[in-house]
């Protein structure tokens, strides 16, 4: 399952979360396999808009998906420098052979891009989907994916979110009983 939503957040809020991209401390980060190139990240889990924002991409989803979510996981952002990419991975946590309860990964692309950049989400399916500014996207955590290694002059932010979908205990709107 993925599910792709674009134009997802007003142009107003969208400009206060790339300002704010560039006063955050970084760490030295791989997903996977640490033979990879590494990439940095940041965890936002005590951020207030991070949960604001979360609280968003659940009603865009939920509306679409007709599903129920658990407590807000762990959010972070990834930065990935001019030439980088991201090493094939999967976010529910069977890779490093520990039981997980993530089972959506939710992504989103908050700034400007060009598609000479490149810097596409990969799955192992086949399937790319272009990094577009506002771009929204969840699916299955159990999908091995990775951002392609992007050109663009300054940096890729993805900001990301690993949860796990329950069934709704209320009856979705426009869902049949």
């Amino acid at each position: 399952m993925i599910k792709i939503f674009d134009n997802v957040l007003e142009e107003q809020y969208l400009g206060l979360l790339n300002f704010g991209l560039n006063f955050f401390s970084w760490q030295i980060h791989w997903s996977g396999n640490t033979s990879e190139p590494p990439f940095f990240n940041t965890p936002v889990q005590n951020q207030m808009e991070y949960t604001y924002l979360f609280d968003i991409f659940k009603k865009k989803i939920g509306l679409n998906l007709a599903i129920g979510f658990s407590d807000l996981p762990v959010p972070y952002i990834n930065l990935y420098p001019y030439g980088s990419a991201g090493g094939w991975h999967i976010d529910d946590g069977k890779e490093e052979e520990k039981p997980s309860k993530v089972n959506l990964t939710i992504l989103f692309f908050p700034q400007q891009w060009k598609k000479k950049y490149k810097g596409e989400l990969l799955f192992k399916t086949g399937r790319k989907i272009e990094y577009k500014k506002n771009r929204l996207i969840a699916f299955s955590a159990n999908l091995a994916h990775r951002s392609e290694t992007h050109f663009n002059p300054y940096n890729r932010y993805t900001i990301a979110y690993k949860t796990r979908v329950i069934k709704s205990l209320i009856p979705h709107p426009g869902a049949s009983t």
